[in-house]
């Protein structure tokens, strides 16, 4: 449940979460909104003046309790606006407060917003530190059933953190049990969250009914909450990537897909939510394609500049999105460096999907070189990534460009059991692929995969043996 802060929030503005016993935010005279409505309004920095002036007064004459509250509430805002690392310091801050009170919800929370923040910064295994911290704390309080307000949280953002690992099936049993407890529940944030999230990975598995529906679902949660902005624009960033997808196929999304993008994006400026900012550019850069080269170099440039400005997970992806269009335009040299470095940090962040897409970009920087080998390699590690992750339209991609390359250089029996495991892989996708044209794009995929092997078989009939030894570029005996 990626934005830990509104879930507080919820529980007095949506009703969602009612938290006994917990002072409430401070309430905003006619003249002087409140740090929340600045920033709901647009006001970003108002809204973090305001914040930091409310929690320098709490912090001097407040409870124990409301001091805890406020330096939750302004390491969300900061959060949300992408300041990280100042949100992490304050969630440190906040979990001496809760520690302090031995309150089992609040110290519960305060791990959540720890794992948040470092999520965020790309530090994985030490979200998950912080997030099975915080079940373990909502299973454990003096002996009453576990806090549904930490367990979700906690539960469903270690799945979102699994997932982002590759670990796509674990992380979705995770987040559609809490998913599934916050629609039995009415728990619109968390559906909001759950189904963002869930949308994501079945996107990522090729299963395009399943995203357009948890995405719809995610962003009907969000608007009717109206709890956090951003996610709102998650949800609405997660549609229209769906969209976009569906535009590669079918020209007939590009239009939408664009028109939902930039509507996107003019919702996170008004709230300053840099993130989305610059996920929206990443992907208006994708929907503009061969239109206007120097305008998707400036889009995939800011984001990258503000990504790595703000220590996101992201900058890694970011580098790599800058280096595919390099490539696109043949300044070689230029590609492989922002692809080496999108690699390297996508590697370091334990990203290993988002890694496997720039491994076939670099795959096409060996070829244009005639390393064959290498090309090979590459493409062959990006498709044993997305195989074992389960996310099969990158593992159909490389299977197919593995089987295309192998035939190209007469390597005809390793050729045919990639052109077999690709045909495997595109008969996993028809089984989700939900209109027309996909399912025409994909039967042709496969068509011509089993007319390549039809045709190995019918040369490897017909030629003599092989020498003893003969082998592919992989080391594998061709026949």
């Amino acid at each position: 449940m990626r934005r830990p802060m509104h879930r507080l929030m919820a529980s007095m503005a949506c009703g969602v979460l009612a938290v006994a016993g917990l002072p409430a935010m401070p309430a905003a005279s006619s003249e002087s909104p409140s740090s929340y409505e600045l920033y709901a309004a647009g006001e970003a920095q108002k809204a973090l003046t305001r914040a930091h002036a409310d929690l320098k007064a709490v912090l001097e004459a407040g409870t124990s309790s409301q001091r805890w509250r406020h330096t939750m509430h302004v390491a969300w805002l900061e959060e949300s606006i992408g300041n990280h690392e100042a949100a992490f310091r304050l969630a440190e801050s906040a979990l001496r407060l809760a520690s302090q009170e031995g309150n089992p919800f609040m110290i519960g929370r305060s791990l959540c917003w720890l794992g948040w923040s470092a999520t965020s910064l790309g530090l994985y295994p030490l979200a998950l530190e912080f997030y099975d911290a915080a079940i373990e704390q909502a299973a454990d309080a003096g002996g009453r059933d576990r806090i549904p307000a930490v367990w979700g949280l906690a539960t469903q953002e270690k799945g979102a953190v699994l997932a982002k690992m590759g670990e796509l099936e674990a992380g979705a049993a995770l987040i559609e049990e809490t998913t599934e407890f916050a629609r039995r529940n009415n728990i619109r944030v968390g559906v909001a969250e759950g189904g963002a999230h869930l949308a994501r990975i079945a996107l990522r598995r090729g299963d395009w009914v399943e995203a357009t529906a948890r995405a719809e679902e995610a962003l009907i949660a969000a608007e009717k909450c109206n709890c956090s902005a951003y996610n709102t624009n998650r949800a609405r960033l997660v549609r229209a990537r769906i969209v976009l997808e569906r535009s590669r196929i079918d020209p007939r999304y590009t239009s939408e897909a664009e028109a939902q993008i930039r509507a996107a994006l003019a919702e996170a400026k008004k709230v300053s939510d840099r993130r989305h900012i610059a996920e929206a550019q990443l992907l208006l850069s994708r929907a503009i394609g061969d239109r206007d080269l120097d305008s998707r170099v400036a889009l995939v440039s800011a984001a990258a500049e503000t990504l790595h400005s703000m220590g996101s997970e992201l900058r890694g992806s970011a580098d790599g999105e800058l280096g595919a269009l390099m490539l696109e335009s043949d300044r070689l040299d230029e590609a492989g460096s922002y692809l080496e470095s999108g690699l390297q940090i996508n590697q370091d962040l334990f990203r290993k999907l988002d890694a496997a897409y720039i491994l076939g970009d670099l795959a096409e920087i060996d070829l244009a070189a005639n390393d064959h080998t290498a090309h090979l390699e590459k493409w062959m590690e990006s498709a044993d990534q997305a195989e074992a992750s389960g996310a099969w339209p990158l593992a159909a991609e490389s299977q197919e460009r593995i089987a295309e390359a192998l035939f190209r250089l007469g390597f005809l029996n390793l050729s045919r059991h990639w052109s077999e495991k690709a045909a495997e892989t595109i008969e996993k996708m028809l089984e989700k692929a939900d209109d027309a044209e996909r399912r025409r794009e994909l039967q042709w995929r496969k068509l011509a995969l089993n007319e390549r092997v039809v045709d190995i078989e019918i040369e490897l009939d017909h030629s003599p043996a092989p020498p003893l030894g003969n082998t592919g570029p992989t080391g594998i005996q061709n026949n």
